[in-house]
């Protein structure tokens, strides 16, 4: 009987009707927006708005600010939940929720989920966290 069950479940899965979540089509992100996004995945880390011993504005941290200017909420939603980089993604969804909070929130669940690993500075404390971590512990999903 389980060898029968395991089969059912096998050809279900196989079939796509487990997991039928629709793909999203993919956004066309602007040239502006992608050149700030280079920057931040050739960086590839998170960081505080001051950094350091001496405090100093990150230039990270400046790269967010240009991503909150020049992306739109489409954009950062779709970046949000599918870039394949993890600064990029924490990024993202910091810009959404400063732009559109309601967007935001929709995706709370999807971020919970990303355990993908992001260097961190934060203050003068340098680290490894994962996506989900990093965002519970600085308040910005609960």
């Amino acid at each position: 009987m389980k060898k029968i069950l395991l089969s059912v479940l096998a050809v279900i899965m196989a079939t796509g009707i487990l997991y039928a979540i629709p793909k999203q089509a993919k956004v066309a992100v602007r040239k502006p927006v992608e050149a700030i996004l280079k920057q931040i995945r050739t960086y590839n880390m998170y960081e505080s708005r001051y950094v350091g011993f001496a405090g100093s504005e990150s230039e990270q941290y400046v790269r967010f600010q240009s991503l909150v200017k020049a992306a739109n909420v489409t954009e950062l939603a779709y970046l949000a939940r599918y870039d394949k980089n993890a600064a990029v993604r924490i990024y993202s969804f910091l810009a959404l929720k400063q732009k559109d909070e309601a967007k935001a929130l929709k995706l709370v669940p999807v971020m919970n989920k990303d355990t993908a690993s992001v260097n961190t500075l934060i203050g003068c404390i340098g680290g490894k966290k994962a996506v989900n971590q990093l965002l519970n512990e600085e308040g910005d999903i609960e």
